[in-house]
């Protein structure tokens, strides 16, 4: 996984694929309370299997996000012992 930003009540996962960057969009309220959680317990390089609605968006990077239904962390990593990405 790519990055992993929240903003107040919605979240963005940015796993990276052989695409590029997707864009993963959860908004608490909307999304399952399970997957908001999940969500929160995330971190940097976990693996993830997302389930969910992938729809157009004029924001996202390729022009589409998901909107998950499930999130499962496949591998969990704890945090790097240092920051390496500079966040």
């Amino acid at each position: 996984m790519a990055a992993v930003r929240r903003k107040g009540k919605i979240a963005f996962i940015l796993p990276g694929t052989f695409d590029g960057e997707e864009q993963v969009t959860v908004k608490k309220g909307v999304a399952p309370d399970d997957v908001w959680s999940v969500v929160e317990e995330l971190g940097r390089e976990c693996f993830v299997k997302v389930t969910g609605r992938m729809v157009e968006s004029k924001i996202a990077g390729l022009g589409r996000e998901i909107l998950p239904d499930e999130i499962e962390v496949v591998a969990p990593s704890p945090p790097p012992p240092m920051d390496l990405y500079g966040g």
